[in-house]
């Protein structure tokens, strides 16, 4: 069996209806009007500019906790956070494969990528919830979006995907 993603043009009806099938719809179509090619996409493009979404808010994130791990003292932390800072990279490494995947309709293997994308994240969450109270808001902020985003992502390519 081989999946792919249907093709059907975009527009703004397109995009309400694919946003609609995520838990996070407005940010969905938030993110999509970002982009601006959004308009010509289709729903490999919807996917893909979503992912695209991930990416920026994965360097965002990478950015915020390797500043962190630079700016603390305690050697755990700091650890910690050069951790967090390591796995968004990875993340950011692994949606750009998730991208490629789209692009040659391998939407089984955008979903396993941006499963990784989302560990890190989670990874990130975990270890550092003991520093909660010292990790910027907008840092926590990012986060939840970056894992509402993983969401949406997950949604839309499980969505678009067509088994022959």
């Amino acid at each position: 069996m081989s999946s792919s993603l249907n093709l059907v043009s975009g527009d703004d009806l397109l995009i309400q209806a694919e946003c609609r099938l995520t838990l996070f719809p407005s940010l969905c179509i938030e993110c999509i009007k970002s982009d601006p090619s959004y308009r010509q996409a289709d729903k490999k493009g919807i996917a893909t500019i979503i992912v695209k979404c991930l990416i920026n808010h994965a360097s965002t994130l990478q950015s915020g906790t390797s500043q962190i791990a630079s700016s603390v003292l305690s050697p755990t932390m700091k650890v910690v956070f050069q951790t967090c800072a390591t796995g968004y990279g990875f993340a950011n490494q692994v949606l750009n494969d998730a991208t490629r995947a789209l692009t040659n309709f391998d939407a089984v293997g955008a979903l396993t990528y941006v499963g990784q994308a989302r560990a890190s994240n989670t990874n990130c969450q975990t270890t550092s919830a003991v520093y909660v109270g010292v990790i910027p808001k907008v840092i926590l902020s990012e986060q939840i979006l970056y894992e509402q985003l993983s969401n949406v992502a997950t949604s839309i390519i499980t969505a678009g995907i067509r088994v022959h």
